[in-house]
């Protein structure tokens, strides 16, 4: 995988986590007004940040680490 489709990768997933998490607070908040809205921010923003973390760790490392089993 080229060192582009890394920072691709990357960017998607740290956008999608930071969208989750911010669904899931706005979800929160609207707990306190309208139940049926909440729990869609909520769902979506659940599966955002999951989405986010798969995506996040799919990607390879990059960096050769040594191989320590001397």
């Amino acid at each position: 995988m080229s060192p582009s489709q890394v920072k691709k990768r990357e960017h998607t997933g740290i956008i999608s986590l930071i969208i989750g998490i911010f669904l899931v607070a706005v979800g929160a908040v609207g707990l306190l007004f309208t139940w049926q809205l909440a729990l869609l921010l909520l769902g979506l923003g659940t599966i955002a940040v999951v989405a986010g973390s798969v995506t996040l760790a799919s990607i390879p490392d990059l960096v050769h680490t040594p191989d320590e089993s001397w």
